[in-house]
């Protein structure tokens, strides 16, 4: 098994969600949906990229941390 590679399966995840709420704004605002509805897919749609973003900060904080390691070794 990879070192990081529960992590990168979460990354892939949010990456997936994040297209899938993409996909249900779309559709509430293209379908004239409710504004509460509209409000919804937005919050939940900004909520998913920002644990994405959070995944890959994590990321790049670890795989860094990797690469010290091994320059000071």
């Amino acid at each position: 098994m990879k070192k990081f590679e529960v992590e990168e399966r979460i990354e892939y995840i949010y990456q997936s969600a994040v297209r899938l709420a993409e996909g249900v704004l779309e559709d509430a605002c293209a379908r004239d949906w409710p504004d509460h509805a509209v409000a919804k897919a937005a919050m939940e749609w900004h909520v998913i990229r920002l644990m994405l973003e959070d995944s890959k900060r994590w990321r790049d904080k670890v795989r860094k941390a990797d690469f010290d390691a091994v320059e000071s070794t």
